[in-house]
């Protein structure tokens, strides 16, 4: 978060309230019925629940809107046609075979057993899965689809649909998302697209606490919308990020297998905990690009920036194989360790190291731009090209640069006499940092244009539900290129701060056991905390994340998660609370 940050404690006393907990049923429901089927084709009209108690029935069906067909536990139905409607619901609690090909189809499906289909084309309605589901072809349009048990599709397209997954999500053969939704992936579910064939394409915003398994993202535009993983990502083979792309690690991101990480337009990437890429580079080719690092970040390849305008921030600790800036800026406050060469080409490219900046490699050679202070350490060949630029920012702190294999007295093995470094020395000794040793200190850094968020402190007398306006807490970025920024409040989600396998995390409705509930009003930033009745005297502590977006510009750009500490009991004096950087 940007220097504006601010931090308020508001002191309450109130009255005792109760809490709120969240549950799914998965048991099939008893359901009374007016129809039976018979014959070869029933036409099912508003009103009117026809029900198959047992057996086996196959024939033709319309349902119309308001109508309900609901098959029992062991009974089997199979619909083998549709002239007409079909947008009315079925609940099924036995087996259901059915294929809806061609006009859209704006029905509800609930299912508690089995159900197999070939196609269902043009869904506009929904689905809702407490069983086992199969279907060959899936294509949608506005449409909901809910997965609490094992769900296995083929050949997917997706427009403006929504996505939740609670337990196991299979879809093979192609997965496109386009146009808008939401792919929301739950705490301890687990998510494959394509693992087996196909290619994906995720214009669509992707949330993720469970694992979610993803082969060849690089179909149309790849990922070019907001990404947030708080669980187990992995991207295979192949993957676009592209131009509206604003993709945030805050656990684990895998890319494997993968030639090169390329990223586009002005596709912005941020890794907050574990970042590994195998076999493979990661390339910024955009001026707009930036990849921005508050964790571990681990690259088998080069980290390239090949377009002007490309950034790199570096907050904690940087592992590739090489290092190259052919055009673009790189800001280090933490440690970059290369195993090959760190090559800085042309004034166009710059690195702009800070204090507590360490950057490690056997080669180095700069006809770039060098500024700042902290330190750089290489055991080969070091080439001070005439062209470039290497200029601590202080004669009294001046950039520490060690060559282990040092020629003669020189800083650099190559450099020219009349072009030498400025506020630059060569200390009598260096201790190369690794990433065990290094201590990232910094504060966190976020990538493009976030809002505001400040800490939330309140302490109360007693256990009653408290208030907390996100609008008195959050302020908009200040405007870019004369456009303003809104801040979204129907962006903000919550988070258990201690328990990051809460299932009610990175949602509007945050359970926390034995502690109490909060919610949030999406529509007007009200977090509403009741506490549990056993709860009288103590810390409960939870986050919040919330987006900001400017005219014309489509990409939300989010906020790192910002606490909410709420004390209960007569006794406590506040905190004494520094402004932080969240």
């Amino acid at each position: 978060m940007n220097a504006g940050i601010y931090t308020k404690l508001m002191i309450v006393c109130s009255l005792l309230a109760g809490s709120v907990a969240q549950s799914f049923g998965q048991n099939c429901p008893t359901v009374n019925t007016t129809n039976t089927f018979s014959g070869s084709y029933v036409t099912v009209n508003s009103g009117e629940t026809y029900g198959l108690s047992g057996g086996n029935w196959s024939g033709g069906v319309s349902l119309n809107a308001g109508g309900t067909i609901y098959i029992a536990p062991g009974a089997s139905l199979t619909v083998s046609y549709v002239n007409g409607n079909f947008d009315g619901k079925i609940i099924n609690c036995g087996t259901l075979n059915i294929n809806l090909y061609g006009n859209a189809r704006n029905a509800e499906l609930i299912n508690y057993g089995t159900l197999t289909s070939n196609a269902i084309q043009n869904l506009t309605g929904s689905i809702t899965n407490y069983g086992n589901l199969s279907i060959g072809q899936f294509t949608t349009n506005g449409a909901q689809l809910v997965n609490y048990k094992k769900m296995n599709l083929q050949n997917v397209s997706l427009q403006n649909t929504s996505v939740s997954n609670h337990d196991t999500l299979t879809a093979n053969g192609g997965f496109y998302a386009l146009n808008g939704g939401t792919i929301d992936n739950r705490v301890n579910a687990y998510m494959s697209l394509n693992n087996n064939n196909g290619n994906t394409e995720l214009a669509t915003t992707v949330e993720n606490t469970g694992t979610m398994i993803i082969r060849k993202a690089n179909s149309g535009s790849g990922i070019s919308r907001k990404v947030n993983n708080y669980g187990v990502m992995k991207i295979l083979d192949q993957v676009i990020i592209s131009s509206s792309a604003y993709f945030t690690n805050d656990s684990l991101l895998e890319f494997v297998n993968i030639n090169s990480v390329n990223m586009q337009g002005s596709a912005l990437l941020q890794n907050n905990k574990r970042l590994n890429i195998t076999s493979g580079d990661i390339a910024l080719n955009s001026s707009g690009s930036q990849f921005v690092n508050n964790g571990m970040a681990k690259v088998s390849g080069a980290i390239k920036q090949n377009e002007a305008g490309s950034k790199v921030i570096n907050n904690c600790r940087m592992f590739a194989e090489s290092y190259f800036i052919g055009n673009g800026i790189t800001e280090n406050k933490g440690l970059i360790w290369v195993t090959g060469e760190f090559k800085v080409e042309g004034l166009p490219s710059e690195v702009k190291n800070d204090t507590t900046g360490f950057i490690r490699g056997t080669s180095f050679r700069n006809s770039g731009k060098i500024t700042g202070y902290g330190s750089f350490y290489f055991t080969g060949n070091t080439n001070f090209n005439s062209a470039g630029v290497f200029s601590g920012s202080s004669a009294s702190n001046p950039i520490m640069f060690f060559d282990a294999s040092q020629t003669g007295s020189q800083i650099f093995d190559t450099y020219v006499q009349n072009n030498p470094p400025v506020n630059t020395i060569r200390p009598a000794t260096m201790v190369p940092m690794d990433t065990t040793a290094y201590n990232c200190t910094p504060v966190l850094a976020i990538a493009g244009y976030p809002p505001s968020t400040a800490l939330v402190y309140k302490q109360v007398c007693s256990n009653a539900p408290i208030q907390i306006n996100l609008n008195d807490y959050v302020t908009p970025h200040t405007a870019v290129n004369a456009q303003p920024f809104t801040v979204q409040l129907n962006s903000a989600k919550l988070f258990d701060y201690y328990n990051n396998s809460n299932v009610t995390n990175n949602t509007s409705n945050l359970d926390i056991p034995n502690k109490g509930t909060f919610v949030l009003n999406q529509a007007t930033g009200i977090i509403t905390f009741t506490p549990s009745a056993n709860f009288s005297q103590g810390e409960v502590k939870a986050q919040y994340i919330i987006s900001n977006t400017a005219a014309g510009n489509p990409m939300p750009y989010p906020s790192n998660k910002t606490n909410i500490t709420i004390t209960i009991g007569s006794g406590y004096s506040a905190p004494i609370i520094s402004v932080n950087q969240q």
